[in-house]
């Protein structure tokens, strides 16, 4: 299979410490990669150099780019950058104007799928609601390439099983998941 995603020698440094150090990883179109560890062992902080969030040693290619494959990136790091005072309809909505192209039927499957009440203020949304909607604007644009940080936060078992369809149905995205559930990735992982 195709090398959709490259890392040579990746490294990040904090006040002289290591985050990463020389992290190597090829990952095929299509694959589904689980990155395990302890609590600060730089799984996050990974995830953020490929998106170029970071400063970084090294270098990290995406479809054989160094730039410019944001447009076709899907990620939830950490929390949902959410905006409170939006509903979540309105949310989606300013999540849309950044893509081109968007295939309306299934982010409306999607919303449905995660249950998700787009006329309630995000603010009011439980922890679970939060992230099903972050969840939702990380696969609006069909994603080749996902990022996702520990996505089952806040997930009941429902929504955990959903979430686990929808990654493996994904058409030939390849996928990287942060994660302390070995039981959860393993699942999925390739």
């Amino acid at each position: 299979m195709k090398e959709y995603l490259v890392l040579k020698n990746v490294s990040k440094i904090v006040n002289e410490n290591y985050i990463l150090k020389n992290i190597n990883l090829k990952v095929s179109k299509g694959e589904i990669i689980g990155i395990v560890g302890l609590n600060g062992s730089g799984k996050t902080t990974l995830l953020k150099c490929i998106l170029n969030f970071v400063n970084y040693d090294g270098e990290i290619y995406v479809d054989n780019r160094q730039n410019n494959f944001l447009d076709k990136t899907g990620f939830l790091i950490e929390n949902p950058n959410l905006y409170l005072n939006l509903t979540g309809k309105e949310n989606i909505t300013f999540w849309l104007s950044f893509f081109d192209d968007i295939d309306m039927k299934y982010v409306s499957e999607l919303c449905s799928l995660f249950n998700l009440n787009l006329n309630k203020k995000v603010r009011k949304y439980s922890l679970g609601m939060k992230q099903k909607l972050g969840l939702v604007l990380a696969l609006i644009n069909k994603p080749e390439l996902l990022l996702l940080d520990e996505p089952t936060n806040g997930l009941d078992i429902k929504n955990i099983i959903n979430l686990r369809n929808v990654l493996v149905n994904l058409d030939e995205a390849t996928i990287l998941i942060s994660s302390h559930d070995i039981n959860e990735l393993s699942k999925i992982c390739d």
